[in-house]
C-alpha cells in the first residue's frame, strides 16, 4: 500500500509543518486519493498523510486509542502540530520501541546532517520557535519535520 501513495506523496512541495493547520490546499486531493484507495481509510498510513498537510483532527480520532509503537508516535506529531508538547512527549515516551525511535533518529540526523535527533528534543525546539518565531529556524524545521515524517512512513 505505501506504494499507491507515494505520486500523492510527491506532490507535496512544501515542507511537514511543525504547527496545525485548519486549512491546507492538498485537502481535496488527499480526499479524492482516500475515496479511491478504500483500504487505507482509518489505518495509520490514512492519518500520516493528514499530518503531512499538518491537519490533525482526522490523525487525532484515528490513533487516540494507541497505547504503544507507531501509532504513540503518530499521536505525538498530532500533539506536537497542536503545540500541546508537554502531551506530544507523553506519547513519544509511550512509543516504547526504541528501534523504531533509533531508526527514525538514523534517517534525520543523515539526511538533515544533525547532530542528533530525538522526537522529545525536536519538541523542545518546536516549543521555542513558536515562542520566538525566529524565520531562520523554521525552514530547518521544517525540513527536519519532513524526514522524521518520512522515516515514520517507510516504517509502515
Amino acid at each position: 500500500m505505501k506504494h499507491d501513495a507515494s505520486h500523492w506523496i510527491q506532490q507535496q512541495k512544501d515542507p511537514m509543518p511543525i504547527c496545525a493547520r485548519l486549512e491546507s490546499n492538498a485537502i481535496e486531493s488527499l480526499k479524492e486519493f482516500l475515496s479511491n484507495q478504500r483500504a487505507i481509510v482509518g489505518s495509520n498510513r490514512e492519518a500520516m498523510l493528514w499530518l503531512r498537510i499538518g491537519l490533525i483532527e482526522r490523525p487525532h480520532d484515528i490513533v487516540q486509542t494507541a497505547t504503544n509503537g507507531i501509532p504513540a508516535y503518530i499521536h505525538g506529531i498530532v500533539h506536537r502540530l497542536e503545540g500541546d508538547y508537554w502531551n506530544a512527549n507523553y506519547w513519544f515516551r509511550r512509543v516504547g520501541d526504541s528501534i523504531l525511535v533509533n531508526k527514525i533518529s538514523t534517517v534525520v540526523t543523515q539526511q538533515c546532517n544533525v547532530h542528533s535527533f530525538a522526537p522529545a528534543e525536536f519538541t523542545t525546539q518546536i516549543e521555542s520557535w513558536n515562542r520566538s518565531k525566529d524565520s531562520t529556524k523554521l525552514a530547518e524545521l521544517g525540513r527536519i519535520a519532513t524526514q522524521e515524517w518520512e522515516a515514520l512512513w517507510a516504517m509502515l
